[in-house]
Formats: structure tokens, C-alpha cells, sequence
């Protein structure tokens, strides 16, 4: 649910960023504070497809979906740009799309229009880890559960919501979010310190809007700010290596006068280099067969991760 959420707060905000970006661009700021790509991967029937569908329809009322069979990097940039604000679903991109398609549409950071359509990706079972050098450029939405198929073949809730939901909850956020985002856009141009935090703004708003129609801020619907999706980003990492703190102590070894904390996989080095492929490149110090060197300083000091 928190996941779920934290993907809805940028989804709703995402029509907005490359108005952003275009200002924060020839001012120096990093045009990935401002993500307009997303991806939900983990395992199959969490429920990412039809949860984007329904989140995408209350925006504009009809949702546009392409499959990962016809799915290119040169396809999905020629969309976007024709679709104007409305998301551009693609969807249970297998791996081999992924690794051949994905890093050429992510790394496209030099775009200085101010309007074009988000991207939101689900994969299949087969993309289990995605590369940081993309997990700073988009919103990563790791979905660890499943929902039983005698359930969701029975379950008419989200097919009554993706055949029934209407806009007037996203028109009412927008109207209050467009003249906060136009007061972030000339604060940018006067080269003010740091950046406004679209994010934390989009979901103060939803907040806000929620907590009007139900009488109370639902205990789910937290605030949220761009530092807060630097640990969703690597909340995967950080429940893998405490597993293996807690499970397996004799893999791993803690060497503070060098700075680095060593996890063996005892001779397993595919399983070594999943896990590498997984750890953050500010943690990851090298990997040599099936021993992972992982900078203690970065764990302990950048994601407060107590050894």
C-alpha cells in the first residue's frame, strides 16, 4: 500500500515535472529531481497492471497501454511526445525489452520541452533488479505481493473501479497543484538554492484533498518528499542485506579499519552477482567471484543502515 501510494503521488505530479525540468535544466539543477518515468516490477499478480490502469483512467478518463511485444525506446519517445500530459502505459516488459530499450529511453535527460507524456513501466517475473544508474533516474516501485488467482478471479472491486472512476478527484488536485507548480517554476528561474520538491507538494495536495472528502487523512496517505523515495529506491537492498545479517552471519565479515563489509555467497557466484547487480553504486566497492565488498561508510553514513 505504501508503495502504491508513493507511485500515485508522482503519477499525479508527473504531467507537471517537464515544466520543471525545462527551468532546472540550464540552471544546473538534476533533471531526475523532477522523474518522468516510473516502474512497478516484483512479483506477478500484485496487482501492478490493473492498479496503473485505474490510476490513469482518473486522470483523463481513458488510459493508453502498449505491450512490451511492441514496445522500442524510438516508439515509446515518438508517443510521448504526441500524447500531450497523459500517461503512456507499457506493460509486463520482459527482460531482454528491458535491458535492450529501457536505459535508451531513461537516460534522454537533456529534453527541454514542457510537455510530454510520463511513462509507466510493469515487467514480468524475468526483471528482478534494475540498474542504479536508472533507479536515480525513475520512480522504482518494488510490488512484494501476490494476490491468490481464486481471489482476483472472484474480486469486482477494482474491475467496478477501472470501469466506474471518474476524474473529479484529479481535476481537484490539479487545480490546486498548477498555481503551486507555476510559484516553483519562477522560483527556479530566479536561481534560488536547492530545488522546490514537486513531490512533497503533490502529496500535501493529495493529502489535503483526501482528508476534505473522508473526513480524515487516511493512515496510508503520509507525507511524502523526493529524499523519502531515496529509500524506497533501495528499500529491496535494505531487507536483502538485513536478512542476511540476521540469517547467515558466518557470509558475512565486518572489516571497519578498511571501511567495507564482505558477504560470501559460499561459492554461488550468480546469486553474488544478482546481489551486485542490486546494490546501490555508492555501496558497492567490487565484487571478486561469490564475495560482494559493500562500503561501510556509505551503509552506515548515506542510508543509515546500522551494521
Amino acid at each position: 500500500v505504501e508503495v502504491y501510494w508513493a507511485f500515485l503521488v508522482w503519477l499525479y505530479a508527473a504531467p507537471l515535472a517537464p515544466h520543471l525540468r525545462q527551468a532546472a535544466i540550464p540552471a544546473g539543477i538534476d533533471p531526475w529531481v523532477y522523474p518522468v518515468y516510473a516502474v512497478l516490477y516484483g512479483r506477478s499478480s500484485g496487482g501492478k497492471t490493473l492498479f496503473t490502469r485505474i490510476a490513469a483512467r482518473s486522470m483523463f478518463g481513458f488510459e493508453k497501454m502498449i505491450r512490451s511485444g511492441q514496445f522500442t525506446a524510438n516508439r515509446a519517445l515518438g508517443l510521448r511526445e504526441r500524447m500531450g500530459a497523459i500517461p503512456l502505459l507499457i506493460d509486463d516488459v520482459t527482460r531482454d525489452k528491458f535491458t535492450q530499450h529501457v536505459p535508451d529511453l531513461v537516460r534522454t535527460d537533456g529534453e527541454m520541452g514542457g510537455l510530454y507524456a510520463p511513462i509507466v513501466l510493469t515487467t514480468n517475473r524475468d526483471v528482478s533488479t534494475i540498474p542504479p544508474d536508472l533507479t536515480k533516474r525513475m520512480v522504482t516501485c518494488h510490488i512484494d505481493a501476490a494476490i491468490p488467482e481464486n481471489r482476483s478471479v472472484t474480486e469486482r472491486l477494482a474491475r467496478r473501479a477501472h470501469k466506474e472512476v471518474g476524474t473529479a478527484f484529479y481535476r481537484v488536485c490539479l487545480q490546486r497543484l498548477i498555481p503551486e507548480v507555476r510559484a516553483m517554476r519562477a522560483e527556479i528561474d530566479r536561481d534560488a538554492e536547492g530545488f522546490p520538491d514537486l513531490l512533497a507538494r503533490s502529496s500535501a495536495v493529495l493529502r489535503a484533498v483526501l482528508g476534505e472528502a473522508l473526513g480524515d487523512v487516511p493512515d496510508w496517505a503520509r507525507p511524502l518528499g523526493f529524499a523519502d523515495y531515496f529509500g524506497i529506491r533501495h528499500r529491496r537492498f535494505r531487507d536483502q542485506l538485513e536478512a542476511m545479517l540476521l540469517d547467515a552471519e558466518e557470509r558475512v565479515t565486518v572489516n571497519r579499519r578498511a571501511g567495507e563489509l564482505l558477504v560470501s555467497f559460499g561459492g554461488d557466484t550468480n546469486q553474488a552477482g544478482q546481489f551486485a547487480r542490486s546494490v546501490p553504486d555508492f555501496v558497492l566497492k567490487g565484487r571478486f567471484a561469490d564475495v560482494v565488498r559493500l562500503d561501510l561508510r556509505a551503509l552506515e553514513g548515506e542510508m543509515g543502515f546500522a551494521v
